[in-house]
């Protein structure tokens, strides 16, 4: 055998062991998004960690993140701030020409950062794995994080669309049960605390929720909403109605808010019919008489409206459904003009959905 037949079977040996070898997938790290008031700054150097880690693991190829952002700039794409839905993600990879992309998600509850990132399929759109760490301090802690979570992501089995059904035939029933590793469990746990702290009344507050809602489902999402809804409005309303002018419905309801201009009124009232009757000033009486007129049907009406702020913000952070029936704000008056004059027309919509 000469050298040039020898050349030729090693050339023919390498042809088939490359063809043989499973691809690696090609992977985009899409920039952090954090939450609103977090310094930008740090959207990079947490990137930055997790390809790291994805480049450590030896089972992707990362494509470059200058080249990824300049990509998607000459394609007019952005990413919209706090609310990244999967369908966005894998129009993005599209357009990179990527198998597989990652976002993570930063957020702050009190002291905590907590950092969740997602990996889409861009053929079929699914999430094929998810992270998720956390940690008590200040910013700097979110380069740890970033480290922690690019380490569990790129850990997973992770198996792209073309050969996922080849490998679910593989897979033992027992193996197909088993949940993908970095389950909802945290994302639901993260909500209920951002609940109870309130979180959806806050100005931004649904921004801060999103990326935990992104990460559970729409059975899990109605649930979580119908457990956290409010239904005391007439509690409110009775009990205030006991103590009038203590409000003491309203506190149980927590409506600080509430409470605090229900005072002002009921403060401001009795200082104006003081003041007018040390001054034998009737008109300082009379408006006095009036703000404690308005804040007796204030504190009747309040309860009820509390009700609907909290369930239509908590709907809202939760992307569910909310109903409203009997929705004054929906009412309107008209007038119209007719044959025998102005005519007042009043019309209320009964029931409305938002979504």
């Amino acid at each position: 055998m000469t050298v040039k037949h020898v050349s030729i079977i090693v050339g023919l040996l390498l042809i088939v062991c490359a063809s043989v070898a499973p691809a690696v997938p090609q992977v985009a790290v899409l920039e952090a998004i954090l939450a609103p008031g977090t310094d930008p700054t740090v959207a990079g150097p947490v990137t930055d960690k997790i390809i790291e880690e994805l480049l450590r693991s030896e089972k992707f190829v990362v494509l470059d993140r200058a080249n990824v952002e300049q990509v998607l700039r000459e394609k007019e794409f952005q990413l919209s701030s706090g609310i990244v839905g999967n369908e966005e993600i894998r129009r993005a990879g599209e357009y990179l020409g990527a198998d597989l992309v990652i976002v993570a998600n930063v957020s702050r509850v009190g002291s905590t950062y907590v950092m969740s990132a997602r990996m889409i399929d861009v053929i079929s759109g699914e999430i094929i794995a998810q992270a998720s760490s956390e940690k008590q301090g200040k910013i700097d802690v979110l380069l740890e994080i970033a480290r922690t979570v690019g380490k569990q992501i790129s850990g997973q089995e992770i198996v792209v669309a073309e050969a996922r059904e080849k490998l679910e035939e593989q897979k033992s029933p027992e193996v197909k049960e088993q949940p993908v590793a970095g389950s909802s469990t945290i994302a639901l746990a993260s909500l209920q605390e951002l609940i109870r702290k309130r979180t959806h009344m806050k100005r931004d507050g649904a921004q801060q929720m999103q990326p935990f809602v992104a990460q559970i489902g729409d059975q899990t999402r109605m649930l979580l909403y119908t457990s956290n809804r409010k239904n005391d409005g007439m509690m409110g309303l009775l009990v205030n109605l006991l103590a009038p002018g203590a409000c003491i419905g309203s506190w149980i309801q927590g409506d600080v808010q509430g409470v605090l201009w229900s005072y002002m009124f009921l403060i401001a009232g009795g200082l104006s019919i003081a003041a007018g009757a040390e001054n034998y000033d009737s008109d300082m009486e009379a408006a006095g008489a009036a703000m404690l007129v308005f804040n007796g049907l204030y504190f009747c009406l309040r309860p009820f409206r509390f009700v609907k702020i909290w369930n239509q913000n908590l709907a809202k952070a939760l992307a569910v459904p909310y109903l409203s029936i009997m929705d004054p704000r929906e009412s309107t008056l008209t007038l119209v003009p007719t044959d025998h004059g102005v005519d007042w027309r009043f019309g209320l919509n009964l029931v409305s959905v938002e979504y």
